[in-house]
C-alpha cells in the first residue's frame, strides 16, 4: 500500500486513518528493530525487496482553515499531517545503501514480511526500450510516428516561440537514476532547416499532426494562420495553449514569434495575429516589420 508524506484531512475519519496507519508502521518498525521491508513496484529495481532502515519521527500535525470564494464563501477546516519516514535501503550481502523513504511512490510497504531481501535490477537499456514501446500522442490525441508531418512550437532558443512545419525524426528515451524513471522525447526536424532539431518532452502541448503538407509552404505564414483561425466557427472556443503577444523571434529577428498563452480563445488569438501584421518590432537596435 502507498503511504503519503503530505496528508490533508478534511474530517475526523481521514485524520484517524492516518494515525492508524502510523501506528501500524510503528509496530512493524519496532518488531524489526528499526526497519521495515518494502518492495519496488516501479523503476529499474522493480521486484526487489529491501530493508528500509530509518528513524521513525512522530507525526507532524496542524489544524488549518481554508477560505474558498466558491460554494458561497465557505470556510473549510482541515488537518495537515506530515508523515516522515526517510532512511536508506539495504540488501543482504550488498554494500550499497541508497537513500529511500516509505513515502516513495516506487515502493510499497510489506507489512509483516518475514522473508529475506531480494536484489533485482532491470538494465537501463531495457527500461528505455520498454518506454519507447508506449505510444506518443499530439494535442488532438493522434498517435505520432517517425516520418509524420507536424506543426510544432519551436522553443529551441528559449525566447519567443515560433510555429514551424516539421517532421518526426525519432523518439529518444532517457533514464533518470535519481528517481528510477524514464522520459521519452519526440525529436522534430525543422523543414526550413533540416539541421535544426527540437527535443520535445510534452508533444501533447507542442505538436499538431497534419495529414498533408504543402511542398510550397514550408513555414507557417500569418496569412495561413489567420485563415485557420477564421475557419473556426466558435470564436469563443478556448484552447489549452495558443498564441499570445507577438514579438520578434530571437532565432531570426525578421521573423515573427508569439509568446505561448494558456487557456486562450480563438478571438484573442485572432487579435494577436492581426497585431503582428500591424506592429513594428525593435530588437538588437533594429526595427522589424
Amino acid at each position: 500500500m502507498g503511504i503519503c508524506r503530505y496528508n490533508y484531512c478534511y474530517n475526523g475519519e481521514e485524520t484517524k486513518a492516518v494515525h492508524d496507519l502510523y501506528e501500524r508502521v510503528k509496530k512493524d518498525w519496532e518488531r524489526n528493530k528499526g526497519f521495515v521491508y518494502v518492495k519496488f513496484i516501479k523503476g529499474q529495481k522493480t521486484g526487489s525487496i529491501a530493508k528500509l532502515v530509518f528513524d521513525l519521527e512522530p507525526l507532524k500535525e496542524k489544524d488549518f482553515e481554508q477560505y474558498s470564494r466558491v460554494a458561497n464563501a465557505r470556510v473549510y477546516m482541515y488537518t495537515y499531517i506530515e508523515f516522515i519516514a526517510d532512511g536508506k535501503y539495504r540488501w543482504t550481502g550488498r554494500g550499497n545503501k541508497p537513500k529511500g523513504s516509505l513515502t516513495d511512490r516506487n515502493i510499497e510497504w510489506l507489512e509483516g514480511y518475514t522473508g529475506d531481501t531480494v536484489w533485482n535490477v532491470i538494465p537501463a537499456d531495457k527500461e528505455k526500450e520498454e518506454a519507447l514501446k508506449e505510444p506518443t500522442y499530439d494535442m488532438d490525441n493522434k498517435e505520432l510516428h517517425i516520418g509524420d508531418k507536424v506543426i510544432y512550437i519551436n522553443a529551441r532558443y528559449g525566447g519567443g516561440y515560433q510555429l514551424c512545419h516539421g517532421v518526426i525524426d525519432r523518439f529518444e528515451a532517457e533514464y533518470h537514476a535519481y528517481d528510477s524513471t524514464t522520459s521519452v522525447f519526440t525529436i522534430v526536424k525543422n523543414l526550413e532547416s533540416l539541421t535544426q532539431e527540437s527535443k520535445i518532452a510534452n508533444p501533447k502541448e507542442f505538436i499538431f499532426k497534419v495529414e498533408k503538407l504543402s511542398k510550397e509552404k514550408r513555414m507557417v505564414t500569418l496569412g495561413s494562420l489567420l485563415e485557420a483561425l477564421n475557419s473556426v466557427e466558435d470564436k469563443k472556443k478556448v484552447y489549452p495553449i495558443g498564441f499570445g503577444t507577438p514579438d520578434s523571434w530571437r532565432g531570426r529577428y525578421d521573423e515573427v514569434a508569439f509568446t505561448p498563452e494558456k487557456d486562450i480563445t480563438v478571438k484573442e488569438m485572432l487579435e494577436n495575429v492581426n497585431k503582428a501584421l500591424e506592429d513594428i518590432f525593435l530588437w538588437a537596435g533594429r526595427w522589424y516589420l
